[in-house]
């Protein structure tokens, strides 16, 4: 397992991972001043009360920080998707396989 993840950090990642990282924490330091100053989160305050718009905005940048995290770690490969080049893993082990449903001839299945 350690080795496919290993396989999956791409330079374009990281620094998308980086880039990320750095989003999330600029939105947890600056959540008082986008709360009072760009968009208020009135439905938040008003279902949870005061102060807590101020907190799902730090809640959101906390999980932008951990969802950039991982594709700076290459569990989610974002450059890949976005360019054309993800690697998809055809050689599953479980395949699908039809089975047909025996027919004996006294009833018609619906299921057929």
């Amino acid at each position: 397992m350690f080795t496919s993840v290993l396989a999956a950090i791409t330079f374009p990642n990281v620094i998308i991972g980086l880039i990320g990282i750095a989003g999330g924490v600029w939105l947890i330091i600056k959540a008082f001043w986008l709360n009072h100053h760009l968009l208020f989160l009135a439905w938040v305050e008003n279902k949870w009360g005061p102060g807590t718009g101020t907190n799902f905005y730090q809640f959101c940048g906390a999980g932008v920080c951990v969802f950039s995290l991982f594709v700076m770690l290459g569990y989610i490969d974002v450059a890949g998707a976005a360019f054309g080049n993800a690697n998809i893993n055809n050689n599953s082990p479980q395949t699908q396989q039809a089975v047909p449903v025996p027919n004996n001839g006294t009833k018609t299945r619906i299921a057929e």
